[in-house]
C-alpha cells in the first residue's frame, strides 16, 4: 500500500511537471503497473501500461527504446492475466526494438512457452472430448498436436495410452 502511494505520488508530481500527457509520467506508469501486477490488480496494470505507450509513441515515436518498455509492461499485464497469447505479439514488437534488453528476450520466452502450453491444454480438451464421442481417430490426432506442443502435458499423454490400448 505504502510503494502504490508513492509511486502514484510520483505520477502526480511528473504529471504536474510535464503535463498529464507528458513523457515524463511513464516514469511512474511503468513501475505503478508492475506493483499492480504484483498485488492481484493485473486489468489496472494494463491501464497503466496503456497510457505509458499512447505516451511515449506521440512523443518519442514508434520506435523508441521506452515503447519496448512500455510493450512488456503490457505483455506482464497479459501474463498475469493468464492470456500468453495476448503477451507473445506485444513481446516480439519490444525485442525487435531492443533485441538485446535480456529481460525482454527472457520474457518472450516464457510467454512463447506459455502459449504453447496453454495451446496444449486445449487440443487435449478436444482430444477428450473427441474420445467420448467415438471418434477416435479426431481424438489421436489432437493428442499429437497437444503432445507436441507440450511433451509432459499429463491428459494427453494419459489419453494416448488409453486410446493405444483400444487399437
Amino acid at each position: 500500500a505504502e510503494a502504490r502511494k508513492e509511486f502514484t505520488r510520483a505520477l502526480q508530481l511528473w504529471e504536474k511537471e510535464g503535463g498529464p500527457d507528458g513523457s515524463l509520467a511513464t516514469q511512474a506508469l511503468r513501475p505503478l503497473a508492475r506493483l499492480e501486477v504484483a498485488t492481484g490488480a493485473p486489468r489496472k496494470a494494463l491501464e497503466h501500461c496503456q497510457r505509458a505507450l499512447a505516451m511515449d509513441e506521440r512523443v518519442q515515436g514508434t520506435s523508441a527504446p521506452d515503447v519496448a518498455l512500455d510493450l512488456a509492461c503490457l505483455a506482464e499485464g497479459h501474463l498475469a492475466l493468464g492470456a500468453p497469447e495476448q503477451a507473445v505479439p506485444l513481446l516480439e514488437r519490444a525485442s525487435a526494438l531492443a533485441p538485446d534488453h535480456a529481460a525482454i528476450v527472457r520474457l518472450l520466452a516464457v510467454a512463447r512457452l506459455d502459449a504453447h502450453r496453454a495451446e496444449a491444454v486445449s487440443h487435449a480438451a478436444a482430444a477428450l472430448n473427441y474420445f467420448l464421442q467415438n471418434d477416435h481417430a479426431r481424438a489421436r490426432k489432437a493428442v499429437e498436436k497437444a503432445l507436441s506442443l507440450d511433451p509432459e502435458n499429463r491428459r494427453a499423454r494419459e489419453l494416448r495410452q488409453v486410446l493405444g490400448i483400444l487399437g
